[in-house]
């Protein structure tokens, strides 16, 4: 293993308790790969590792995207959000703001999705042997 993820960084959960699970694989068939995290409205987005950014801004259909560059081949993209502070070529710690997700649209029902996508040589891969605490 090359790094260490902390994925509790989201804070407490829109009903107010703190998220111990965080992580939920998306299965639906579609061509994701990725986790889809649900979040409170406008909840911060911190880096769950340190890195480069390579990438922040709107990018397609993934909205507005944060992808870091782990080193050891790995990238770490996080889509999504509802603001983004950091810019191409920032060097961000783990806990470093990233920005924040949207304004929740529709109540407690229909909250903010954070998309985690984890890719070694551009393929996407399972987050699962890199990610510690992950359930």
């Amino acid at each position: 293993m090359c790094f260490t993820v902390h994925w509790a960084c989201l804070g407490p959960s829109s009903r107010g308790q703190e998220r111990k699970d965080l992580l939920k694989i998306e299965c639906n068939g579609s061509a994701s790969k990725g986790v889809v995290i649900e979040t409170a409205s406008e909840a911060a987005v911190l880096a769950p590792a340190k890195g480069v950014v390579i990438f922040a801004g709107e990018y397609r259909s993934y909205g507005k995207l944060v992808v870091i560059d782990l080193g050891c081949d790995l990238r770490l993209l996080m889509a999504g959000l509802g603001t983004v502070t950091v810019q191409h070529a920032d060097a961000v710690e783990q806990g470093v703001r990233l920005g924040a997700m949207a304004v929740a649209k529709g109540g407690a029902n229909y909250l903010p999705v954070l998309y985690v996508e984890l890719r070694r040589g551009g393929q996407t891969i399972d987050p699962g042997p890199e990610i510690s605490g992950a359930r």
